[in-house]
């Protein structure tokens, strides 16, 4: 695997069961109270290494680089350690990657886990915990140092991978919306279940007949030759009205739902050509809907996610997280746009657990 000006490489998979005779989950399962657990705050999407000093001054000076562990959200995460065995050296450092809080966990608050549909942001916080601990017995996650192999490769450049472009209605360009979730009428007033339900959650703004919900994502970097564009999303009813809503890309609708007093509709469009994205490379999604009332009448979108193919472009990111197909070769990564400061670059993969140092290229 090789690349240039690249930071990090993010692929991993998680999956749920639900056993009806699981016995339930407090996520404290983890802990061993036995152990002293240092408390790391994570609120940004990036690396984070932790130097020598900073272990000393902890008291964590000595301790053999095998011994290190980390936890978060009752999950065992991958450290990597300049050396596998022994105390660190002076200029010795562990390292991880940190992710803020998302939405998973919330998706148990919902007595039908489909309902949850932006599992991005958390109800509560932005920001993660993760617990630094010593564990003598072992064995621990460890990412391990990989050859690069740019300069020798005879694999093609990779031309693209799947990126979904997902609508951020919490921290995005949108006036802040919570929608309360289904209701059903009591004497003519709106009551609700104490318990999470269909539509509840962070939406966008309300939009009707004359009020279009119109934003614009620019700079796609489309790789027009790969597989088709997906689009998935779910508007909510926020009265007993019926209604139809129509979503658009760049006016041209690709997608009409009715939706029922206040239930949540969610749908999926296949085959989308990349004939809708303009020619400077962006899209303006709009919604519409034929109802003229006010808005606390009228609909609102809770998700919307474009999956497309994307070339490796990243306007100056100092982080990306993007998945890769299983390849038997191999992978030839060249990145372009993205903000090293002259220094060389480091790429994980989750999947296998390695890292790779990068190299720099004009």
């Amino acid at each position: 695997m090789s690349w240039m000006k690249w930071i990090g490489l993010v692929w991993a998979a998680t999956f749920f069961a639900n056993d009806g005779a699981a016995q339930p989950s407090y996520r404290n399962e983890w802990i061993d109270h036995s152990k002293v657990y240092y408390k790391i705050r994570v609120a940004e999407q990036r690396l984070y290494r932790i130097q020598k000093s900073v272990l000393t001054t902890a008291g964590l000076g000595d301790v053999p680089a095998q011994h290190f562990q980390l936890w978060s959200q009752g999950k065992e995460i991958p450290l990597y350690t300049t050396q596998s065995m022994g105390t660190l050296a002076n200029n010795g450092f562990i390292e991880f990657y940190g992710k803020p809080l998302d939405g998973e966990a919330d998706t148990e608050l919902f007595p039908d886990p489909t309902q949850h549909v932006n599992k991005r942001i958390s109800y509560f916080s932005d920001t993660a915990f993760y617990f630094l601990t010593v564990n003598a017995d072992g064995p621990n996650l460890r990412f391990t140092a990989a050859p690069n192999l740019v300069n020798t490769t005879t694999l093609p450049p990779d031309s693209f991978y799947m990126h979904t472009y997902a609508a951020d209605y919490y921290r995005g360009n949108f006036s802040f919306n919570y929608n309360l979730g289904f209701a059903n009428l009591v004497g003519g007033e709106p009551v609700r279940s104490s318990v999470w339900d269909q539509g509840e959650g962070f939406a966008s703004s309300p939009f009707n007949v004359r009020d279009v919900l119109n934003f614009r994502v620019q700079n796609l970097r489309a790789f027009r030759n790969g597989p088709t564009m997906r689009l998935r999303h779910s508007v909510v009813g926020v009265s007993t009205a019926n209604k139809w809503v129509t979503l658009g890309l760049n006016d041209s609708v690709v997608n009409k739902v009715d939706i029922t007093g206040f239930n949540q509709v969610m749908a999926e469009v296949q085959n989308i050509p990349y004939s809708r994205i303009d020619v400077s490379d962006g899209i303006t999604f709009n919604y519409r809907t034929d109802d003229a009332g006010y808005h606390l009448t009228v609909p609102q979108s809770t998700s919307l996610e474009l999956t497309y193919a994307r070339r490796f472009i990243f306007d100056n990111s100092r982080i990306a997280e993007f998945p890769l197909a299983a390849n038997t070769n191999g992978n030839h990564l060249r990145l372009a746009a993205f903000a090293t400061d002259g220094q060389a670059p480091v790429l994980f993969d989750l999947s296998q657990l390695r890292r790779y140092e990068g190299v720099l290229k004009a």
